[in-house]
């Protein structure tokens, strides 16, 4: 049995997070269609997180005018994400943040409810930057359920991601672990 039939995080980077999170029961003949339009949403997010992600590099010289002023105005669109952020957090009910562990390949979070039953196929709602007020859906099915109080721990592989999808939250991950680095050695 391959590593990756009973553990989704094997053989991966994993990011990290406390991140909003819920699921739903999903019925595993969904219509092709369905998963393209689903894996379209999908990249959409999932490109919106990797643009806000991108760190510019560290100027040399002196900073021109031009690059003062993006800067600036870039300051200013990530605080209005953050505020609509904020509002839709208030008025669609979007779920605590608990904490989460990202692989390319799957998922494992803490779930404070009742959890989806082992070898479930489930639909994921993940929110995956808290500036982007949209939630990606990700098709899965659950390979691990340990009871740990208050709570259970589920740990589900994703099922039809697409392409893009996957190269898209490959990069974000990969992203995130050279951030992680980067910082580890600063703090030396």
């Amino acid at each position: 049995m391959d590593n990756l039939d009973t553990n989704p995080l094997a053989d991966s980077l994993v990011y990290t997070a406390r991140l909003p999170i819920s699921w739903s029961p999903r019925d595993p003949s969904g219509s092709d269609s369905e998963y393209v339009r689903v894996a379209e949403h999908n990249e959409h997010v999932l490109r919106c997180a990797n643009l806000l992600g991108e760190q510019h590099r560290d100027r040399v010289d002196e900073e021109s005018e031009t690059d003062s002023a993006l800067m600036r105005l870039e300051v200013k669109v990530n605080l209005l994400l953050e505020l609509v952020a904020q509002l839709d957090q208030r008025t669609n009910q979007i779920p605590e943040a608990t904490e989460v562990r990202l692989a390319s390949g799957g998922i494992e979070w803490k779930c404070g409810d009742t959890p989806p039953a082992l070898d479930s196929t489930v639909w994921i709602n993940l929110y995956i930057d808290n500036r982007i007020p949209d939630a990606m859906k990700i098709p899965a099915r659950v390979l691990t359920l340990r009871e740990e109080p208050p709570g259970s721990n589920v740990g589900a592989k994703f099922e039809s991601l697409g392409e893009m999808v996957q190269e898209h939250l490959e990069k974000m991950i990969f992203r995130h672990h050279r951030r992680m680095i980067a910082q580890s050695k600063a703090g030396e």
